[in-house]
C-alpha cells in the first residue's frame, strides 16, 4: 500500500510538471512558427533539390516520414482546386519539377504531452516496483537472519539470542523459536542439576558402601582361610555372608559402571602425571595378589623402558578400568592357562596389554558387556584408547594412555 500510494504521489507530481516543461519549451506561438517554417523550408528545398514531381508521392512520404510531428498537405495548383486557406497557419508555393503547389503545414507536437504522461506512469510504476523489492529484500534478509539463528541452535549454539524486529508473522515466528531456545536451555539446567544430584548419590553409595563392604571381605576371606577352627553351623553362616557380600559389591559395582558408561561422558577428568614403571607395578601387584586368593593364574610385564617415562592420567578411574578387567578375568578366564599384562611404551603411548584364554565349559555370558562399555568410556575420557578382540579361544585387551 505505501509503494502504491507513493507511485500515485509520483504521477500525480510529474505529470503536470512535464505537461509545464511541454507547454513553456515546445509549444508557445513562437516556437510552433518557428517549427512550421523550418519544415516548409526544408520541404521546398527537398524538392527543388531533388526536382521531384508533384505525382512522385513516394519520396513526398519519405520525407514525412523523417519529420515527426509534422502534418503536410498539397492543397493545389489553381484558385478552383485549392480549399480555403484561411485555416491554415502556414502555407507556401512550392515549385515542383512539374508544376508550382500550394503546401501547407500543420504542427502535431501535442503528441508531446502524451509522452510526458507516458514518462510520468513510467517513473511511477519503476517508483512503485523500486519500494516492492525494498520490502521484499528486507522481509527475505529478515528471513534469513532468523534462519540463521535457528540453523546456530541447531548446531548446539543456545546462547545466541534470536533477533525479532517487528510485529508481523516473521516476529512472531522469531519470539515462538527464541521461547523454545529458552524452554531447551531450562530443560537443560534441569537435566544438569538432575545429573548433578545422581552423580553425588553414585559416589556417595560408592565411598560410604564399598569401603566397609571391601573391609568386611577381606575379614571374610581371612576367616575363611582357616576353616579347621570353625564348626560346621559357623562355615555355613561365613558362606552365606560371603555370597551376600558379594553380591552387594556386585551390585555396587554394576550400579557405579552404569553410571560410567551411560553418563556424562564429556565431562572432563582431572589429570595427573605419574611415573609409569611405579604406578603400573603398583596397580597391577594388587590385583596380582587378588588373584592369588582367587587362584586366578596371572602374570604381568613392566618393561624398564618406562622408569625415565611420565604417564598423564587419573589414579582411581584407571584403577577401575583394571578393576573390571580383572573382573572378566574371573569371570571367563580359563585357569589351566595364565592370563598374561604386558606394559610397554609405544608410539608415544604408554600401552597396556591383556591376554587370556576363555574357559571352554562356560555357562555365563555376559549379556550387557557393561563391563567392557565402563572400560571404553573411561579411557576415552582420560584421553586414551580401548580395544578388544577375540579368536576363537583368546580375548586380548590393547588400552593406550597419553605419556608426558
Amino acid at each position: 500500500m505505501a509503494a502504491l500510494t507513493a507511485a500515485f504521489a509520483t504521477y500525480f507530481a510529474l505529470s503536470p510538471l512535464f505537461g509545464y516543461v511541454v507547454e513553456q519549451e515546445y509549444m508557445t506561438d513562437a516556437k510552433e512558427q518557428e517549427r512550421i517554417e523550418a519544415a516548409l523550408e526544408s520541404f521546398k528545398s527537398f524538392v527543388e533539390e531533388n526536382q521531384i514531381s508533384s505525382t512522385d508521392m513516394e519520396s513526398v512520404f519519405e520525407w514525412v516520414k523523417n519529420n515527426d510531428n509534422i502534418k503536410l498537405m498539397l492543397l493545389g495548383v489553381d484558385s478552383e482546386t485549392v480549399p480555403d486557406t484561411q485555416k491554415y497557419d502556414y502555407s507556401i508555393v512550392v515549385e515542383f519539377a512539374d508544376q508550382p503547389v500550394l503546401v501547407a503545414v500543420q504542427d502535431y507536437s501535442e503528441v508531446l504531452y502524451l509522452i510526458g504522461d507516458v514518462l510520468a506512469v513510467g517513473a511511477a510504476l519503476l517508483i512503485f516496483i523500486v519500494l516492492v523489492i525494498i520490502y521484499y529484500q528486507s522481509e527475505i534478509a529478515r528471513i534469513m537472519r532468523l534462519s540463521r539463528d535457528v540453523k546456530a541452535i541447531a548446531g548446539g549454539d543456545l546462547q545466541g539470542r534470536i533477533h525479532k524486529l517487528g510485529t508481523d508473522e516473521i516476529a512472531q515466528l522469531a519470539e515462538h523459536v527464541d521461547g523454545m531456545r529458552d524452554s531447551i536451555l531450562q530443560k537443560m539446567d534441569e537435566k544438569e542439576q538432575a545429573w548433578r544430584a545422581n552423580q553425588e548419590l553414585i559416589t556417595s553409595i560408592s565411598h560410604d558402601i564399598r569401603t566397609p563392604l571391601t573391609s568386611l571381605l577381606g575379614y571374610l576371606e581371612l576367616i575363611e582361610l582357616h576353616p579347621e577352627n570353625l564348626t560346621e553351623e559357623q562355615r555355613k553362616y561365613l558362606a552365606v555372608c560371603s555370597e551376600n557380600a558379594g553380591r552387594i559389591k556386585r551390585q555396587s559395582d554394576e550400579l557405579f559402571n552404569y553410571f560410567l558408561a551411560y553418563g556424562h561422558k564429556d565431562e572432563e577428568i582431572a589429570l595427573q602425571q605419574y611415573n609409569a614403571a611405579v604406578l603400573f607395578e603398583q596397580l597391577l601387584s594388587e590385583r596380582f595378589l587378588s588373584a592369588e586368593l582367587n587362584r586366578v593364574n596371572l602374570e604381568y610385564s613392566v618393561s624398564a623402558e618406562l622408569e625415565h617415562i611420565n604417564v598423564y592420567t587419573n589414579v582411581d578411574y584407571l584403577s577401575r578400568v583394571l578393576d573390571n578387567l580383572y573382573s572378566n578375568l574371573v569371570k571367563y578366564a580359563d585357569p589351566e592357562y595364565p592370563a598374561t599384562f604386558l606394559v610397554e611404551y609405544r608410539d608415544g603411548m604408554i600401552v597396556v596389554t591383556g591376554q587370556n584364554k576363555i574357559a571352554k565349559q562356560q555357562g555365563r555370558v555376559e549379556s550387557t558387556k557393561l563391563g567392557l562399555l565402563t572400560c571404553e568410556s573411561i579411557m576415552l575420557r582420560l584421553r586414551g584408547s580401548f580395544r578388544t578382540q577375540k579368536e576363537e579361544d583368546t580375548f586380548t585387551v590393547v588400552l593406550a594412555l597419553p605419556s608426558k
